[in-house]
């Protein structure tokens, strides 16, 4: 029995020791979220993980709570999304330090369904353009916003209204794609290919046809109704030597058909194409220019009159690495070292230059931009480079000469030139 005291004593004495030494407990001291706002679709979840300075913090345990538990609930750091608005979700530490966290949580109606308005194969021709469309479902998604996205832009460029332009022959998929990133999708197979006439007015064209010696009974009929055919319903008798003659067709309505004239010798088909922007009722016809819209022409984004430190503070904001300026007799060179997106086109170079005054130090108050040149490389096909100048700062299609295609818009030249190297496009005001 005195035994068994004599251990209970020492083990007391123990415990007072330890206790005496024990270490203070450690508080919570800072909390913080990889992301400081999420977006989620209705009944979507989110695993909020926080991370919990210090590592050994005595007590981690984190007190959960939504500012609006009828748009969004949380419990052990699960969020989970009820209907569409805005909540924010607090992590508190138990401990009683009174650190917390917040993250904003937009909950939304995502887009479930996207329904193009071509669905099967669209036939098109080279350079013309043809708008297809898309609804979303349901009618009250929160982002309705498309991303439209060419499998080749060699074949077919879509700009963001979902206007498809053909550049060379091939097949292409065009897929539209919600913005809200919950994966609802949509595609279209675009089919390019050379025609033997493109209406692009309503004006009638003709087709030749030649008539070989003999007995003939001559008609001419459309295939699909894009164009009228003249009644050419006749006999005729040819002696002695072959016959050229014509005939005048006129467009219906947008799309692909087939003029066939039978009887001829030989039964000659020929393929014809009518774009859209004959028919502005048409579905299919390319969005007009915005009204009110600036004429102004920008270069990456810079207005004109925008001095080098300006322009250099502008595209660095945009992620872009800016060389420093090269000083020549007459401007400035700023080249960016990162790849621009040009419409549907990616510049390998750019360079920016920079009027100034001779002898004039200070370039901060009298340097402005003045050129913008672009650099791609050579085997970008040169209509698709074409079609997205057209498309970024709506012009017509510029008059050619040789390998150079120019426009003039208010004050500013534009040339898109074809080099051994590279193809340039060089955007300049003129003064």
């Amino acid at each position: 029995m005195k035994r068994i005291l004599s251990c209970l004593l020492v083990l007391a004495m123990l415990f007072c020791i330890t206790g005496a030494f024990a270490a203070d407990p450690v508080a919570v001291s800072a909390i913080t979220f990889k992301e400081e706002s999420i977006t989620l679709a209705i009944q979507k979840t989110y695993a909020a993980k926080p991370t919990i300075e210090p590592k050994n913090a005595t007590n981690k345990t984190i007190v959960w709570t939504s500012s609006d538990e009828s748009i969004a609930t949380v419990k052990n750091g699960t969020v989970t999304a009820v209907a569409e608005g805005t909540a924010i979700i607090t992590a508190t530490a138990e401990d009683g330090s009174g650190v917390s966290a917040s993250m904003t949580v937009q909950v939304i109606v995502p887009v479930r369904k996207i329904t193009l308005s071509e669905t099967k194969q669209l036939d098109l021709a080279p350079l013309v353009p043809w708008r297809v469309t898309a609804q979303v479902e349901p009618e009250n998604a929160t982002n309705q916003e498309i991303i439209w996205k060419s499998s080749s832009g060699k074949v077919a460029s879509v700009d963001e209204h979902g206007t498809i332009t053909g550049v060379s022959p091939g097949t292409a998929t065009i897929t539209a794609e919600a913005a809200d990133g919950n994966g609802a999708k949509a595609a279209v197979k675009v089919k390019v290919d050379k025609y033997d006439l493109v209406f692009e007015s309503t004006e009638p064209q003709a087709l030749e046809y030649t008539i070989a010696p003999g007995s003939h009974y001559i008609r001419a009929k459309g295939k699909t109704g894009c164009v009228s055919v003249p009644g050419i319903n006749m006999s005729i008798l040819l002696i002695g030597t072959y016959s050229t003659d014509h005939v005048f067709i006129t467009p219906v309505k947008a799309g692909p058909d087939v003029v066939s004239i039978i009887g001829t010798g030989r039964n000659a088909n020929y393929k014809v194409f009518v774009s859209p922007a004959i028919f502005p009722e048409s579905g299919a016809a390319a969005l007009p220019a915005e009204e009110g819209k600036p004429a102004e022409i920008l270069f990456l984004n810079i207005p004109w009159g925008t001095s080098f430190p300006d322009a250099k503070s502008i595209l660095e904001g945009q992620g872009k690495k800016v060389k420093s300026p090269a000083q020549r007799n007459d401007h400035l060179r700023a080249q960016i070292e990162s790849e621009i997106e040009f419409g549907n086109c990616v510049a390998t170079n750019a360079a920016l230059d920079f009027s100034y005054e001779a002898g004039v130090s200070d370039y901060k108050e009298k340097n402005s931009l003045f050129k913008g040149i672009l650099y791609f490389e050579k085997d970008m096909p040169f209509d698709q480079l074409r079609l997205a100048v057209k498309s970024v700062y709506g012009l017509d299609n510029g008059s050619m000469n040789g390998d150079e295609c120019t426009w003039k818009k208010d004050e500013v030249n534009i040339t898109l030139t074809k080099k051994d190297r590279y193809m340039i496009l060089e955007i300049e005001k003129v003064n």
